[in-house]
């Protein structure tokens, strides 16, 4: 009686399953496995096509059309998490940027108000090394301010380069 219930239940759940569906695909792999499936095989696999009543008539569905799209999909989502990630290096270096060049407007400010102070290099005797020290603070973050933007304008260029490569918006 038990054995009876399972087999019905099978029976059942086989016929509900395929209830979506508008037609069912039977094709067989490389290692000789049956697939049975309510979409297309991939390409390059031959499928025998049963069409449910009531259903959408199948006319020549490309076999692995639904797998295209899913890789079409799928590789436009990569292209697009790479821009993001290339857009968030784009925004870092402009921010180290504009931090060096804070710095170096800063090392400059503080080595102008030195000489303003205390007059001509001859009577800065004591405060040369400092303000020699804030020169190449100045120089160090104005290289470092036009290496950021370089890198800045390089991942900008490579988002747009992407954009155009993948016609992603």
């Amino acid at each position: 009686m038990r054995r009876k219930k399972i087999i019905v239940f099978f029976i059942c759940f086989i016929l509900t399953s395929f209830c979506h569906a508008d037609a069912i695909y039977t094709w067989k792999d490389r290692d000789g496995n049956i697939h049975i499936t309510d979409y297309p095989p991939p390409l390059g696999y031959e499928s025998k096509v049963t069409e449910i009543p009531g259903g959408r008539q199948v006319v020549n569905e490309e076999p692995g059309g639904k797998l295209k799209e899913y890789e079409e999909n799928n590789r436009k989502w990569d292209l697009e998490q790479k821009i993001k990630h290339i857009e968030i290096k784009a925004k870092k270096a402009r921010s180290r940027a504009a931090k060096a060049e804070n710095t170096a407007r800063q090392a400059k400010d503080k080595a102008s108000a030195l000489l303003k102070k205390h007059g001509t290099w001859k009577k800065m005797r004591r405060y040369r090394r400092r303000a020699k020290r804030l020169n190449l603070l100045y120089d160090k973050a104005m290289k470092d301010a036009e290496n950021a933007g370089k890198e800045a304008l390089d991942a900008e260029k490579e988002a747009d380069r992407l954009r155009q490569s993948g016609n992603i918006n």
